[in-house]
């Protein structure tokens, strides 16, 4: 189900930077349970970053996440 195939998604599969293209990187703190996903590419006028989030899965998927 897509529910499931969210739940198994790793870093690998994160979607480059909408903006620049490159590499999003993710920083998951388990012992203060902080999740998120940014871009660290100097070059990229925005820098997108995710929220924080409780678990590294949800700071994944909302990176993920595009509009349509």
């Amino acid at each position: 189900s897509q529910r499931t195939k969210r739940r198994t998604r790793t870093m690998a599969e994160l979607k480059p930077c909408p903006f620049c293209g490159e590499k999003p990187v993710g920083f998951f703190d388990n012992s203060r349970l902080v999740a998120l996903v940014k871009c660290t590419n100097w070059g990229c006028a925005v820098q997108p970053m995710t929220k924080c989030y409780p678990d590294k899965q949800q700071a994944i998927d909302a990176w993920n996440k595009r509009s349509k």
